[in-house]
């Protein structure tokens, strides 16, 4: 395969880049141990003729190298009667056939025939004899008797033109390849005493691999980054075989995932003149994934395996850096909220602030948290204390002047409350307002 290194073996395929778009980048490395200026090797049929590249690791030497198109030539041997017939079309040969109980012999030359045909035309003297190609069982004679076939090909070859000292040259080539395909999903394991997730992944590989490192890349493949080419990959599969054609499967992880589920419940603020003295809510539900493997989570979707359920998990995995953590919206959450709440005006005393008469007013409310869960579980709750639309209102044991304030400062409490399975919990809250006198 290698012209001038038959004797090498330390340059071969080493690695299998694949990316996210389904491109694959074969690579070639080793040292070239050759006296010879032109070091040449046969391209894999899988690869593409455009975008090879070639690197050697001393800037100092010189190099050039060529992509180009070899024809070769190749013998196959003829296996059946037809094919031998069709090869010697024009040849005077003699051909024995059963008839009957009785074995004839015709000699004569073989007439031009179709590739299925069934019959064959043998022309002696003035007459043509048809022989039922079924019946013959000796071909004989024929003037350069044609028991082969030669089939011409073409493939891609790389020839690398080597300049100054060459010897122990180490040299890395990179082949675009095509054929390749990787298939990849999630499985989150909920049956361990703490979450696993795994990575199952499909390779099916047009050509067979021998100890080969595969290294998966989440992004589309860019022409331009080759030759800067590094291993930033997703994630590598270390001395990995494959048969030609055939679907390999590897587990490429089984990492601990920690879980968090979060209930949100956001519980808006309670204005002057709104005649209700309650309001139900129902919150939203965050799942929290927290990648603590080695490798990047790429978008795929997730199977679960599990006996105690959390709920219908979201179908597809965000794409997660290594070390990182992505929140999803999982669902309703199980708790029902109501606040009842009132505003009482404190008759007894106003407030003088900077000079300004302030009416007192006391904001009493009481939260009920209903699990539907059969679960006990968590519910954060976010408490809107003071109108965003009111820009007047004091938040009165800080006294924050919300016209200088943006609204996140000062206009929502956050609290968390445990719920067990099946219960209601009350949570009762007062804080003071205070808004400008109407005297």
């Amino acid at each position: 395969m290698y012209e001038g290194v038959e004797a090498q073996s330390e340059f071969k395929l080493r690695r299998l880049h694949l990316y996210r778009d389904g491109a694959a980048m074969l690579e070639y490395s080793g040292l070239i141990a050759t006296r010879q200026a032109r070091f040449q090797m046969t391209l894999p049929r899988q690869a593409i003729g455009q975008g090879v590249h070639v690197r050697i690791d001393d800037r100092e030497k010189l190099v050039n190298y060529l992509v180009h198109e070899v024809e070769t030539e190749s013998g196959q041997a003829l296996r059946q009667f037809t094919e031998l017939l069709l090869a010697n079309v024009g040849q005077v040969v003699t051909i024995e056939a059963f008839e009957g109980r009785e074995s004839v012999g015709y000699n004569g030359e073989l007439m031009p025939m179709h590739p299925h045909a069934e019959v064959v035309y043998l022309r002696t003297g003035n007459a043509v004899e048809a022989i039922p190609i079924s019946t013959i069982v000796h071909v004989t004679g024929g003037k350069g008797f044609q028991t082969m076939r030669t089939v011409r090909e073409k493939e891609w070859a790389l020839s690398v033109f080597m300049v100054s000292d060459y010897n122990e040259l180490p040299l890395t080539v990179l082949v675009p390849a095509t054929g390749f395909e990787s298939d990849a999903r999630y499985l989150l394991d909920f049956d361990k005493e703490k979450p696993e997730m795994s990575l199952d992944l499909s390779l099916l590989s047009p050509m067979a691999l021998d100890e080969v490192d595969v290294l998966f890349y989440n992004h589309a493949y860019q022409a331009r980054e080759v030759s800067s080419f590094t291993s930033q990959a997703a994630f590598r599969l270390a001395g990995a075989s494959m048969k030609a054609g055939a679907r390999t499967n590897y587990q490429v992880l089984a990492s601990e995932v920690p879980l968090a589920l979060t209930d949100e419940v956001v519980v808006p603020a309670w204005e002057p003149g709104d005649q209700a003295l309650s309001s139900k809510t129902t919150g939203k539900r965050y799942l929290s994934l927290t990648n603590n493997s080695q490798m990047d989570w790429f978008s795929n979707a997730i199977d679960e395996r599990k006996g105690l359920s959390l709920g219908r998990i979201p179908g597809v995995l965000p794409e997660i850096p290594k070390k990182a953590t992505a929140r999803m919206e999982y669902g309703p959450s199980p708790y029902i909220l109501t606040d009842n709440a009132r505003l009482v005006k404190v008759k007894k005393r106003a407030i003088d602030l900077n000079g300004m008469k302030y009416d007192s007013y006391l904001y009493i409310g009481r939260i009920e948290i209903r699990n539907t869960s059969r679960e006990a579980g968590r519910v954060r709750i976010i408490k809107h204390c003071v109108p965003d639309s009111r820009r007047n209102y004091w938040f009165a044991n800080q006294f924050f002047d919300l016209k200088d304030k943006t609204k996140q400062e000062v206009t929502q409490l956050e609290y968390e409350v445990k719920v067990e399975a099946n219960d209601v919990a009350f949570y009762s809250y007062r804080y003071e307002l205070l808004l400008p006198s109407a005297d």
